[in-house]
Parts: C-alpha cells; structure tokens; sequence
C-alpha cells in the first residue's frame, strides 16, 4: 500500500519552501557567476551557464553561510543595542529627585522663608535634565519652582540650587568657589563631585539612579538636610567617613 500521505506531506513541504530555495539559489548562483532559470516553473536544479553541478552546490552552501552569518550579526547588534543602551527616562528621574531634594532640605529664613516664595534652580549644562525640570516644576507642590539656565559661576550664589551636569564638569570647582558661603544646595552627576565640593551628586548603579551625600559640605553652607533623605542615599559622606565607615568603627572592625 502506498504512503500516499507522506507523499503529500513532501509535496507540501517543498511547495512551501520553493520560494526560499528559490531566494537562496539565486543569491547563491549569483556569487558564484552563475545565472539563474528565468522561467518560475523551472527545475531548481539546472541552473544556466554553470560548469557543473559541483559549482552550483559550492556557491549555495557559500550563499547559506553568507545568510546565516549576516543574521548572527543583526542578532548580537540588536542584543549589545539593548545591553549598552541607557535608561530611557534618566532625564525625568534625575529631575524628579531635584525636586524631591527640595522638599527635604531646609534653608535659613534669611535665604528662604518656609513655605513662601519660589525656591530657584539654576541648571548649568544637562540640557535634557534642564528641560525636565522646566516641565515637572510647573505642577509642582507644595511650593513654586523656577528654572533657569546658568552659563558661569558668577550669578550661582543667587540660587537656592545649583545643577551641573556631567558635560559641565570642569566648571564645578568654580562654582563650588563662587558659593562658598552660601546657603545653595550644589547638585551634579559627575565622578568623585563630592571631593570636589559638590553636596548631592547622582550615581549608577545597576542602571538604576542613586545618590550620594557630603553631609559636611552642606552643613557649611548653611543647609539642614532631613534625615529622610540620609536614610535613602546611597552614601553620606560625614567629615572624611562615609557611614558605612561610620558604622564599621562604632562596633569595633577595622576601617577600610
């Protein structure tokens, strides 16, 4: 009795496939020098103008590899574009804990009246950061927010915050001089700021947005952070010690 049912079956496959054997024999023909059948009826297996069937198996099994190297490639491009790729809404977060910040610093009345007046943000660089502050500062509470571009350190001392950006780095020593004194909470996102004076400075970690705090730093200039916001950083930064250092020397382990 006959497998007319394989046969089928067969028939099927090869029907369903024809036009990506076809794709791949021309493409292999091709680099082979080869020209394909013209007509689309044709036995796949006779190319034209071949010196023999040797060749035409030689220029698809190239064509086959050509294909299945070109599709490795797109695969490892499109997964190291996810793997390198930054948070998407880093901007918006960053702003959102600018603002937050705010909320749980408090300046001295001669700076800034509890609950009264608008607390001013001067941003120098981070222009995507800029322009997220600028559009969350108009909803936000309980107080009024003003944003404002900052191009030198000259006029810094007039904000309540100051916001560098990591494209402005070479500038943060020269604020952080020109606020000396000052009750401005200096805010960056750049490695090693708190050595350079910054108060608040944004790091990554795990491609998450943390933050670290010189608590010093700001108690000099006049600033009374919450301990709220200490409970949450990632680092505070107290007189040379951070507090996990802190930590470690009050029940006795060495400090590293």
């Amino acid at each position: 009795m006959e497998n007319t049912s394989g046969d089928s079956f067969a028939h099927d496959s090869r029907r369903q496939c024809a036009p990506l054997l076809r794709a791949l024999f021309a493409f292999g023909l091709a680099a082979s020098g080869c020209q394909p059948a013209v007509a689309a009826d044709r036995d796949l297996s006779e190319p034209r103008n071949c010196s023999s069937h040797g060749t035409f198996v030689h220029a698809l099994a190239a064509a086959c590899r050509t294909t299945a190297i070109a599709l490795l490639l797109a695969i490892v491009q499109v997964s190291s574009s996810f793997a390198e790729a930054p948070p998407v809404d880093e901007a918006r977060v960053k702003a959102a804990f600018v603002l937050r910040f705010v909320q749980y610093v408090e300046w001295p009345r001669e700076a800034l009246q509890p609950n009264s007046g608008p607390v001013k943000i001067g941003v120098v660089g981070a222009p995507a950061i800029a322009a997220e502050l600028v559009q969350a500062a108009r909803n936000n509470q309980p107080r009024p927010i003003t944003v404002q571009p900052l191009t030198g350190a000259e006029n810094a001392g007039q904000f309540h915050v100051v916001f560098i950006g990591d494209d402005e780095k070479a500038r943060l020593a020269s604020i952080v001089a020109a606020v000396r004194g000052k009750p401005t909470l200096v805010i960056s996102e750049s490695p090693s700021a708190l050595d350079q004076g910054s108060m608040i400075n944004f790091v990554t970690v795990e491609r998450r947005v943390k933050f670290e705090i010189a608590l010093v730093a700001a108690e000099k200039a006049g600033l009374a952070l919450s301990s709220r916001l200490l409970a949450v950083a990632l680092r505070v930064h107290k007189g040379g010690l951070d507090r996990a250092d802190m930590i470690a020397r009050a029940i006795g382990l060495p400090h590293i």
